[in-house]
């Protein structure tokens, strides 16, 4: 690393090593990179009105690291970075939005991208060179499509920020019944709306929702705690979300398999609706649109939930769960690897154009990570099984 390319990046609100104020390095550390320490910084971008630094970008020689205001926490190992730019006010990695500045000017984050890249191309572990030399696995591998988006993990982001947006609009919503009633039926209490109980109910909800997704978005990590797949293998994963749509629908069955013992078919079915519904219902409507034809009687007076059932995206999310819940007394580790192996093969023939690259590719990687997936999966289930009690026996007590 040459010094003179790092002090160039020195700007307003930019600071580096080792002038980074103390203050302002553990806020970043604390916010965003907890498992960094302050000697591995290179970079920090401090994006806050402030100066608080708990929002903004941060830079090592390993990966760089961001958070936005109200947003989950982002990580990108320089193994994972094939190229970074600037587009408008974001900064993209890997055709991913990364992060989105406010503060900071943009001449300034064009420094840091710049600085970022010379890093990325001085690493040999990203030489092309070494991908063309290399093992018929890591070929493989750099043949892996890392374009588009896991639209389930923006659902899950979104959880939280819609709760409190509605929360709000539930208050006001009361405040203007209270001002507009007139009639002694409004002025009733068992016409009034409790909204504090009405929005705690939400929050726990949501809040479940979000724990459960995270159990599905976090099997990339987990499974790879070893270091045992291929860093792009494992980006591949967490852009894919057919792949987590998978583990979804596992998590689904183990809800119903927990919640079964204590209530009817019908309202364990209506608790994972209200759990997880919310965020799947909203992806299959994003990849198949529900539509109904508006210049007959017919389409007007279609039924959406006929629509729903009939979503491609819905059936497969039933049909796995209801594959779980069939072999829940065989072996759920052999069912959850080939359930991931064939989202894999799918996620491959929506990512790739040419079907016949789109099946070798899938029919390489089946060959090359089916064992060290059905090796890591015990552990993650077991972990997610545990997670998901937990999660349950937590929203319940709250009710």
């Amino acid at each position: 690393m040459d010094r003179d390319d790092l002090e160039k990046v020195v700007g307003e609100r930019v600071y580096v090593t080792p002038s980074i104020p103390r203050e302002k390095l553990q806020n970043a550390l604390k916010s965003y990179a907890s498992g960094v320490t302050p000697e591995e910084v290179l970079i920090l971008v401090d994006d806050t009105l402030w100066g608080g630094s708990r929002e903004g970008m941060l830079v090592t020689e390993k990966a760089i690291y961001s958070k936005e205001l109200c947003d989950s926490p982002k990580r990108y190992s320089m193994d994972e970075l094939r190229r970074i730019h600037c587009e408008k006010k974001s900064v993209y990695i890997n055709s991913m939005k990364f992060y989105t500045y406010c503060i900071v000017e943009p001449f300034a984050i064009k420094r840091v991208v710049d600085f970022v890249e010379k890093v990325k191309t001085a690493s040999p572990a990203q030489s092309s060179s070494t991908y063309a030399s290399g093992s018929l696995e890591d070929k493989i591998m750099h043949r892996l499509p890392l374009n588009g988006e896991n639209l389930i993990l923006q659902f899950q982001k979104s959880l939280l920020p819609a709760q409190k947006a509605q929360s709000i609009l539930n208050f006001a919503d009361d405040f203007l019944d209270k001002m507009l009633s007139v009639s002694v039926e409004q002025e009733n209490k068992a016409f009034r709306r409790d909204v504090f109980k009405e929005n705690a109910e939400n929050r726990m909800i949501t809040a479940t929702s979000y724990k459960l997704l995270h159990i599905a978005l976090c099997f990339p990590d987990y499974i790879n705690r070893n270091k045992s797949f291929d860093p792009r293998f494992i980006s591949f994963l967490k852009r894919s979300d057919i792949i987590s749509l998978e583990l979804i629908s596992y998590i689904s069955f183990r809800m119903q398999f927990l919640l079964t013992p204590h209530f009817d078919h019908e309202n364990t079915c209506t608790f994972i609706e209200m759990f997880l519904g919310e965020c799947i219902l909203n992806y299959a409507n994003k990849k198949i649109p529900f539509s109904r034809d508006s210049n007959t009687i017919a389409g007007l007076m279609s039924d959406p939930r006929e629509q729903i059932r009939n979503n491609e995206i819905m059936k497969r999310y039933s049909e796995r769960a209801t594959k779980y819940f069939y072999n829940r007394n065989g072996n759920l580790d052999r069912t959850l690897a080939d359930g991931i192996l064939e989202s894999i093969c799918l996620a491959c023939h929506l990512a790739i154009s040419d079907k016949t690259s789109a099946l070798e590719l899938a029919k390489d990687i089946r060959e090359t990570q089916e064992i060290c997936i059905l090796e890591s999966l015990s552990a993650y289930r077991h972990m997610a099984d545990k997670n998901i009690e937990l999660t349950l026996c937590e929203a319940f007590k709250k009710m």
